[in-house]
């Protein structure tokens, strides 16, 4: 893979990326933003590892020290400090995507979008027990009852300090 050097940093190209991954050869593009952008779009094969959890993920992504991965972000500096803890991780082959995210999808290349390739499981949005599940109508509704049941329970009782407002 050719690369390009920027202030001593290695710049891969979008073409080189491309042609690597679609060669099917031990490449690792990861993005290092945190968990919420990456499902709006991120390219194709694109792995997300935050900066935030770098260190405790990359080494179960990512187990041999040589492979060639290449960084990128938003345009934001995360990718340039994810290189550096990277390095000192003792990972040889980390270079940066020429133009990060933006470039890549302003040159037309192939991008996704989904949560199919996220480090792990989305913990930075709530959702109601009953969203997001493939309950029955039923169930669901029952659950609601349950809950509003207990606030007039509550305003019957009157117990333990408790007041209905």
């Amino acid at each position: 893979m050719t690369q390009a050097r920027h202030n001593d940093t290695a710049m891969r190209s979008f073409a080189d990326i491309r042609r690597a991954l679609l060669a099917k050869e031990e490449v690792a593009l990861l993005d290092v933003r945190e968990e919420a952008p990456f499902p709006e779009t991120h390219p194709l094969f694109a792995v997300n590892i935050p900066l935030s959890k770098l260190e405790l993920q990359v080494l179960s992504r990512v187990q041999c020290h040589d492979t060639a991965i290449t960084l990128y972000d938003s345009g934001e500096g995360l990718a340039q400090i994810a290189q550096q803890r990277l390095q000192d991780l003792s990972y040889s082959g980390v270079g940066l995507l020429q133009g990060s995210l933006q470039g890549w999808r302003d040159a037309g290349y192939e991008s996704e979008t989904g949560e199919s390739q996220l480090a792990s499981l989305r913990i930075d949005r709530y959702r109601r027990p009953y969203e997001g599940t493939d309950a029955p109508r039923e169930a669901m509704q029952a659950y609601l009852d349950c809950k509003f049941g207990l606030v007039e329970q509550l305003g019957r009782d009157g117990t333990l300090g408790f007041f209905v407002i």
